[in-house]
């Protein structure tokens, strides 16, 4: 196996971990992110072994990864939105609760 089949199958299986994230968080699930920052580093390190061709022949794949981790990081971050959003709501609610929601105490 030359370096452009082995960095094209980590490419690919990248690509699998990034979709199964974007699945996981479509489905509201939380996401670990440390098989993606593995992949990303090994990535890297086998990237700097390519000659300029080779390079060249995998540049459409690594593109191609790059819009899949441009999606994930969309959707991680309109889920903090989500989140964000939940949590003012539920602060709200607490704070109507603590002004409203007391009952009188004896003596009162």
């Amino acid at each position: 196996m030359n370096a452009t089949n082995g960095l094209g199958g980590l490419v690919q299986a990248l690509s699998g971990v990034v979709a199964r994230a974007r699945a996981e968080l479509d489905a509201g699930n939380f996401v670990d992110l440390t098989a993606i920052e593995i992949g990303v580093d090994e990535l890297c390190a086998q990237a700097t072994t390519l000659s300029p061709s080779d390079g060249k022949s995998l540049r459409p794949r690594l593109l191609a990864l790059m819009d899949d981790f441009g999606y994930l990081s969309r959707a991680i971050e309109a889920r903090l939105e989500d989140l964000k959003r939940e949590l003012g709501n539920t602060g709200g609610r607490q704070s109507a609760l603590r002004a409203y929601g007391k009952t009188p105490g004896p003596g009162r």
